[in-house]
């Protein structure tokens, strides 16, 4: 045998040894310090080795079956070892129950009598000792024992067995000075394996990210492949009839500050990649945490794009069947939620949120049962957008809910419910950038936040091109040649932020201002390009108002703001109903009728029952309504914070600990004087935080009332307390006086 093959030898026999300690409990590690140490490392590194060279392998110390001790002279530790070999071969087999072989036999009595012969002839501590464990020394040095170890015990991954290793090592070099030089070793060998680790996971990270481009490639030939499909069918030809390649779209494909939704899945372009990932991402995994900054179109990408994948079930097999919720949380996401459930069946949303309430962890249960109508394979596909709304209250109530919600979506997107023992639920969360850091207080969402996101950032080039002439196309319209190269290169020129929304709105004003069939160059000038579409569009939509409405319009767009976290100016979305409030009824036909401007602008979004600002871009980008809220930028925020005040003051049954007290009641009536002395500036305050501010007024005048009536007890008190103090004081007096006047009668009589 060879030097090479007789090194690996013995370290086979120490990696062998360790594994052995591992799975029997790590007793020779923790027992005896490094005395004892020292003797069970050269037994395992020698055991093996002696047994399968044969008999006397050992009684030559320049013999080849034992080559390293005679490379570096090690006659002590070639005694002991000739020694424990003879007595090992000697003696009887173990016959101790084990299903050994001879030669494992053989070999686990070797390293006993190693062992033992070691450790006797160490602790004599004489001149013997000090040969033979410098003999052991070499040894160890020249096989890198402490390196090999060390290897070892990372292969096993036993974290625990990696610190009893070191523990293990450092009370060897302690006792041993002569052992330091182990440590060094084991140092060498962990910055050998971190750069070798380093080194393989560059190799697979680049290999991982080859895989995942190649998969995303072929997810989305696979894509393009259905909606060519889907397509095809829609627009072929009516058989009895001659043929029609179909109408295309029709009307503007453009959204402008409004987001793309299931609708315009058509003309949704430039983000396919980022769909093909986002679904591929969706089927291997119960949640997927997508975010960006506002405005990178993460809304547009969830509706418009995963929704109709899934409807297509390409990628996510069986998802085409799947029940989809898409939610846009408020401050009480529980309550939405089971209002979203209970839309599905029928079922009355106080019950699904006393559930969801009582047990929010049972949520995967309480969505299997909704679900079980659409077969047992089905899934509840939850897609939650704008999460970062959860965390726009933080009373205790909030905080509450908030838990609760949050329990309940990773209970449905994680645990199994069900015959087939699958979670009843696919769970993408929609978050702003700047709220990832409160996200990951929360373990339920750290996992997907780690191995499950999707960021979505700036659309590349390629996807802006395809975003610009994509939905021309697909409406029949051409697009100028030099358009294309004009409008990208504004959008670089925009730099970072919000770019996606200005040039929506940019073209979305460049087809309204277009030459017949074709986008111009000069229809994108009139639009304001990149930088001044947004001011255009608001500006042509408030100038087309009669005068009678302008002042209204200011009214209604300042409420539909309120102050962020950070102060500044943020879009929040009010009830029709509390925009009306207060109004007098010749105004609430003209407040109609502005809120209906603005929304055929593309400026802001309604419903039956809501309105809200398209888009947060629309506060800085149109100067007229950022001079509006940087008026009085202390108003708006006392404003915005009555308004949230008062919603929850509602929504909490009128509960009179949520009215205002002390300075902050003062500081809220002395702004509501500001405001109603002004009211060409400021909006009228609303009936709601009106009657909110009486409520604390009058709660505060209980209190003062209540205050004064205890101060009156309490000065009656006082003045009981002193009268009597006074009479006690007026009897102890005339007691004092009495006494004097006997005590002078008896000096006188005698």
């Amino acid at each position: 045998m060879g030097d090479f093959e007789e090194v690996e030898r013995l370290r086979a026999g120490i990696r062998s040894w360790l594994l052995r300690s591992a799975r029997s409990g790590r007793q020779d590690l923790r027992d005896g310090g490094g005395s004892a140490m020292l003797p069970v490392l050269c037994a395992a590194a020698f055991g093996p080795a002696l047994a399968d060279a044969g008999a006397g392998a050992a009684t030559a110390v320049t013999g080849p079956r034992m080559g390293v001790l005679a490379t570096i002279g090690a006659d002590a530790l070639a005694s002991v070892l000739e020694e424990a070999d003879h007595l090992a071969r000697s003696a009887p087999m173990a016959g101790d129950g084990q299903d050994l072989s001879a030669q494992q036999d053989l070999s686990r009595r070797l390293e006993s009598e190693i062992s033992r012969g070691i450790g006797q002839a160490l602790a004599a501590r004489d001149e013997r000792a000090a040969e033979l464990r410098s003999d052991i020394a070499m040894v160890l040095r020249e096989i890198d024992a402490g390196g090999t170890v060390f290897r070892a015990a990372i292969e096993i991954g036993d974290t625990e067995l990696e610190h009893e290793v070191l523990t293990a090592f450092e009370a060897l070099s302690s006792e041993f000075g002569d052992m330091a030089f182990m440590l060094a070793d084991l140092a060498r060998a962990a910055g050998e394996i971190q750069d070798s680790l380093g080194g393989q996971g560059t190799e697979l990270r680049a290999a991982s990210l080859q895989t995942g481009r190649q998969a995303a490639d072929v997810r989305l030939i696979r894509e393009q492949l259905a909606v060519i499909e889907q397509r095809a069918r829609q627009w072929q030809p009516d058989p009895a009839g001659p043929g029609d390649a179909g109408a295309g779209w029709t009307g503007c494909p453009y959204r402008g500050l409004l987001p793309y939704d299931q609708a315009h899945e058509a003309v949704f372009r430039g983000r396919e990649r980022l769909v093909a990932e986002l679904t591929g991402k969706l089927a291997g995994t119960g949640m997927v945490m997508v975010t960006g900054a506002s405005g990178a179109g993460k809304t547009s990408l969830l509706q418009a794009g995963l929704v109709p994948a899934l409807a297509r079930g390409v990628q996510v097999p069986g998802s085409s069947a799947w029940p989809v919720i898409s939610l846009t949380v408020t401050a009480r996401p529980l309550a939405d939620l089971a209002a979203a459930l209970a839309r599905l069946d029928g079922r009355d949303p106080a019950d699904i949120w006393q559930r969801l309430a009582a047990a929010p962890g049972e949520a995967h249960q309480l969505i299997r049962e909704i679900t079980r109508a659409a077969g047992d394979a089905a899934r509840l596909v939850l897609i939650i957008d704008q999460f970062e709304q959860v965390f726009a209250a933080d009373g205790p109530d909030e905080r509450r809910e908030r838990t609760a919600f949050i329990d309940a979506v990773g209970a449905a997107a994680t645990r199994p419910a069900g015959l087939r023992g699958e979670a009843p639920a696919r769970v993408v969360i929609a978050v702003r950038g700047d709220h990832w850091d409160r996200c990951a207080a929360y373990s339920q969402l750290v996992q997907a936040m780690e191995h499950d996101q999707l960021v979505v950032g700036p659309m590349p080039q390629a996807g802006l091109r395809q975003a610009i002439a994509g939905p021309a196309q697909a409406s029949g319209v051409r697009v100028e040649s030099a358009l294309i190269e004009t409008i990208t290169a504004d959008a670089h020129a925009a730099g970072p932020g919000p770019v996606l929304p200005l040039v929506s709105q940019a073209l979305a004003l460049t087809w309204e201002n277009r030459d017949g069939e074709e986008l111009t160059r000069a229809g994108y000038e009139r639009a304001g390009r990149v930088a001044g579409a947004v001011e255009t569009g608001a500006e042509a939509v408030y100038r087309q108002l009669p005068d009678k409405q302008l002042e209204l319009t200011r009214d209604l767009l300042r409420r539909m703001t309120a102050a962020g976290q950070d102060g500044r100016p943020a879009r929040r979305r009010v009830s029709l109903a509390e925009l009306r409030a207060g109004l007098p009824k010749g105004q609430r036909a003209d407040a109609s009728a502005v809120l209906d401007a603005f929304a055929r602008g593309r400026l802001v979004m309604m419903d039956t029952e809501t309105a809200e600002l398209a888009h947060d871009v629309l506060l800085e980008a149109w100067p007229r309504l950022r001079g509006w809220l940087a008026e009085d930028q202390s108003s708006l925020v006392l404003y915005g914070r009555l308004a949230q005040d008062t919603v929850q003051w509602r929504q909490d049954g009128k509960d009179p600990a949520r009215l205002y007290r002390g300075v902050q009641l003062a500081a809220a009536r002395e702004a509501a004087r500001v405001w109603a002395a002004d009211p060409g500036r400021y909006p009228a305050l609303p009936a709601a935080e009106t009657e909110f501010l009486r409520a604390s007024s009058r709660a505060g005048t209980r209190g003062r009332w209540g205050r004064r009536a205890l101060a009156g007890v309490l000065v009656l008190l006082l003045i009981a307390v002193l009268a009597g103090a006074g009479l006690a004081v007026k009897s102890a007096r005339d007691s004092a006086s009495r006494q004097r006047t006997e005590s002078v009668s008896v000096r006188l009589a005698g």
